[in-house]
């Protein structure tokens, strides 16, 4: 597993009265499985990288899990 840490410079807009938003509370490490992969692109020339963020307990012979795809990943 590799860990990737980032500096990122943020800006916050709050507004007087809004409810709270439960879901931007920092809920300490994750415990979702991450996993690193590097890809090889012979069109591109280059490899990249590719994290996979799985379920704890992920299992593929359980169930068909949906996928969500996030390009730019640094950035989310």
């Amino acid at each position: 597993m590799t860990t990737m840490m980032i500096a990122m410079t943020m800006s916050v807009v709050e507004l007087p009265g809004a409810p709270g938003q439960p879901w931007s509370r920092d809920r300490g490490p994750s415990r979702w499985k991450e996993e690193h992969h590097r890809v090889r692109s012979a069109r591109l020339r280059n490899t990249r990288s590719v994290w996979v963020e799985l379920l704890p307990d992920f299992d593929p012979k359980k169930i068909r899990y949906n996928l969500l795809a996030v390009f730019d990943g640094l950035t989310y």
